[in-house]
């Protein structure tokens, strides 16, 4: 992107911290106050808390693609189940669906791992609320530290703590909410901190009761809408800008 373009906008948003300090570190020239993180957030009239009776499994939500590392997760399932009767739920579909379900096969895992297929969007907040917790698995890649997983503040706002892999923007949504935990990018690693939250269930539903708070006070998608809404008209009509500041400007959950 050529940095005299970047700097025309009155207004420059971005959906994460990490990609905010790359823009100002890359584009020396930009107008620090020109930016602000406006996140994706979630829609927390849909995904809520459900009460409905738990099953033994865990769920991935969303596209099935490379960067997600949902093989790991698989393998993992191998050690969790000398320990817990447990499944999981790989809901979606996408470019190595059918990779994944051969490591699964070849690794006699099937009767661990289940593939639903593309399920209605209105039914995937009562699997979330079903679900022990929600994973979260990216690739370690620098080019997906900017990354946050929509589907991290859906569990959080249905109630149930994530398992995450990753550095950068999940690490810090995992800290920062109290409801997440950040595993290495290996089997055995991800299956220890399954196997912690299934021998400690009292965390699991701490945990989740943190996520929930975290999203309604931060990650409301109407909420971060409505702030937009306010620094456009703040630009359109020439005003102050109440809710910008010296630096990067910070959505409400910063």
């Amino acid at each position: 992107m050529n940095s005299s373009v970047i700097r025309v906008p009155a207004l420059i948003c971005v959906t994460t911290e990490e990609l905010g300090q790359d823009i100002v570190k890359t584009y020396k020239n930009i107008d620090k106050n020109k930016l602000r993180i406006t996140p994706n957030g979630v829609d927390i009239d849909l995904f809520y808390p459900m009460e409905t009776p738990k099953k033994n499994q865990i769920i991935y939500a969303g596209n099935i693609g490379h960067a997600q590392d949902l093989e790991d997760v698989i393998l993992a399932m191998k050690k969790v189940n000398e320990h817990f009767d447990l499944k999981f739920l790989i809901v979606g579909d996408g470019d190595i669906k059918r990779d994944l379900e051969k490591v699964a096969r070849d690794n006699n895992l099937m009767d661990f791992v289940e593939f639903p297929g593309l399920i209605s969007r209105e039914k995937i907040p009562k699997m979330y609320s079903e679900s022990l917790m929600g994973v979260a698995p990216l690739k370690k890649l620098k080019t997906l530290e900017y990354a946050v997983p929509t589907k991290a503040y859906e569990y959080m706002a249905c109630g149930i703590p994530f398992v995450g892999c990753g550095e950068g923007e999940i690490r810090k949504l995992a800290e920062r909410s109290g409801c997440g935990m950040i595993a290495e990018n290996s089997p055995d690693a991800i299956a220890d901190i399954i196997l912690y939250l299934l021998n400690n269930p009292e965390k699991q539903i701490e945990m989740g009761k943190k996520g929930r708070d975290f999203v309604e006070k931060y990650y409301s998608r109407k909420q971060i809408a409505s702030d937009l809404k306010s620094v456009l008209e703040c630009i359109e009509f020439e005003k102050p800008n109440p809710i910008m500041s010296d630096g990067i400007n910070y959505a409400r959950s910063q």
